[in-house]
């Protein structure tokens, strides 16, 4: 590592990611020292790319929502809804809707051919089809480990 022999070793106690930051959890101040002193010696990953090691207390937090729908919707209502909010996607109530969740784990590969299969059957058979995927787990498939889509 470049350093004196006699010098304390870095020693780290568990290592994560949040909103996109990696996280270390240092043993002690030595240690914290260390990715301060390294990162910025860190070959850029693409140009423009900014890699500086901070305090946790400076990453800034995501702000996070949550909606209480208070009623189930049933048959008509949840057609007319969705039918307004993707206009164009379900014009015809003669064509069966087919509806999928996929989660997308970030640390296996992307369900490419279950999503494939389900694309395969709804064709032939002229059914529209909408997959929602909980993609919040950095998944590679949209380019890069560190985005999230929703």
């Amino acid at each position: 590592m470049g350093r004196d022999p006699s010098a304390p070793m870095p020693t780290f106690y568990g290592a994560g990611w949040l909103n996109g930051v990696n996280i270390l959890k240092c043993n002690d101040d030595p240690t914290r020292q260390w990715p301060v002193e390294k990162v910025p010696q860190l070959e850029a990953l693409w140009e423009g790319a900014k890699q500086e090691a901070v305090d946790r207390e400076l990453i800034p937090s995501i702000p996070k929502a949550k909606v209480l729908f208070p009623i189930a919707l049933q048959g008509e209502r949840a057609l007319k809804l969705l039918q307004r909010q993707n206009p164009g996607v379900l014009e015809s109530e003669e064509k069966p809707l087919m509806e999928a969740s996929c989660y997308m784990a970030h640390d296996r590969p992307a369900p490419q051919d279950e999503l494939g299969s389900l694309v395969t059957e709804a064709g032939p058979k002229n059914h529209q089809l909408i997959i929602s995927t909980d993609s919040n787990a950095h998944q590679n498939v949209w380019g890069s480990p560190d985005i999230k889509v929703c």
